[in-house]
């Protein structure tokens, strides 16, 4: 094998997979990253048997092969390199050398034939949307899921899409649900409803690796999903388990409605979270006819009070939140203006956009006891 490559292609494509990389391993080879070179381009790919991702990159190919090289050491290599063309050469010992302008190294490498096989596109439902609607869905639902590893239902999102195009992708850890409803642009054939459980470390890659212009495509293969968008190709095997029923728990009705600033909401949390979270991270709102009082209980470094002004439909209510489960969403929700919907101060709390009906985040609230 041997091509030529420009270093800022070549660190790119490296750059986007080794988020792949297996970081705890008994395996090596899942250390290292897959370099095939072929035609007119060169394909790099990694994976920790849960995800893969693969990148392509144009080169120009003088001898085809391929060969698995450590991800990190190859990472930090190229990316120091100046910014010219590289010179990369398979030896007969499964080491590669590098020359790129006055710098040579040498690297060691593994047999590709130990290299696991990622699914391939061939067979298998596929449906196309735009990236854009699918990264916006992302960043609204994944800070949601569960990050607790023996939780393996909640380690993720649950992917719904019906038979008239509706989808929905929805995260939970119990204390809190994120769930973004959307159409596709195009109808879709199915003989039943599609419901899949997405690992959490594919929602995050996903969410970094998507743009804001072109499609996606995602295939349906067995317990497999793949998502496809030129020059990224990420497979990810399925969560197993039951989803909650999240439905039932998202109330039909509320006696308050506090209409406010996003941006000035946002704000007023973030600073009284900064005494918040040296106790309980427990913060106090307090909804009037104009304003909103904010206050943290008393902590070992003192306390913090913010009034935040804003419209109260309803009767005044006091209940308390997570500080950062309030922040999450409302750096996310992209209307100027944020409303919150509550029943009571021992119901669930339904945070949206304005009107944005097809968007729903609940929080648990947190009964305080009184001090002795």
């Amino acid at each position: 094998m041997r091509f030529i490559i420009n270093q800022r292609v070549f660190g790119k494509i490296i750059q986007d997979v080794q988020r792949a990389l297996a970081s705890h391993t008994t395996l090596p080879i899942l250390s290292g990253i897959l370099i095939t070179a072929k035609g007119e381009e060169v394909i790099v790919s990694a994976t920790d048997l849960e995800m893969g991702i693969e990148s392509r990159g144009e080169a120009k190919v003088l001898e085809e092969g391929s060969i698995v090289l450590p991800g990190q050491h190859l990472s930090n290599i190229i990316r120091e390199l100046p910014a010219d063309d590289v010179s990369i050469t398979l030896k007969d010992d499964l080491s590669i050398e590098i020359d790129c302008r006055n710098s040579n190294y040498c690297i060691k490498g593994f047999d590709p034939g130990d290299f696991p096989s990622l699914p391939q596109i061939e067979a298998g439902l596929s449906i196309s949307l735009p990236q854009s609607l699918l990264k916006k869905a992302l960043e609204e639902v994944k800070f949601a899921a569960s990050t607790d590893e023996n939780q393996p239902f909640l380690h993720g999102a649950l992917l719904t899409i019906k038979s008239e195009g509706k989808v929905e992708l929805a995260a939970t850890n119990t204390y809190r649900l994120a769930c973004r409803e959307f159409v596709l642009p195009q109808a879709v054939d199915l003989d039943e409803e599609i419901k899949i459980i997405i690992p959490l470390k594919t929602l995050h890659e996903l969410a970094r690796l998507l743009q804001n212009e072109g499609d996606v495509t995602m295939t349906f293969k067995g317990n497999h999903i793949i998502f496809s968008f030129a020059p990224l190709l990420i497979t990810s095997r399925l969560k197993e388990g039951q989803f909650p029923n999240y439905r039932q728990i998202i109330p039909d009705s509320f006696d308050s409605v506090y209409t406010v600033n996003r941006q000035d909401l946002l704000q007023a949390v973030r600073r009284a979270s900064l005494i918040a979270r040296e106790d309980s991270n427990t913060i106090e709102f307090l909804f009037r006819s104009r304003e909103l009082e904010i206050n943290t209980t008393e902590s070992k470094i003192g306390r913090a009070k913010e009034i935040v002004p804003g419209e109260l439909a309803g009767p005044e209510i006091k209940i308390a939140f997570t500080a950062d489960y309030i922040i999450d969403v409302l750096k996310v929700i992209e209307n100027d203006l944020a409303g919150l919907y509550i029943k009571d101060n021992r119901s669930p709390c339904v945070v949206r956009g304005l009107e944005d009906t097809e968007y729903t985040y609940i929080l648990m609230p947190i009964q305080i006891r009184p001090a002795n």
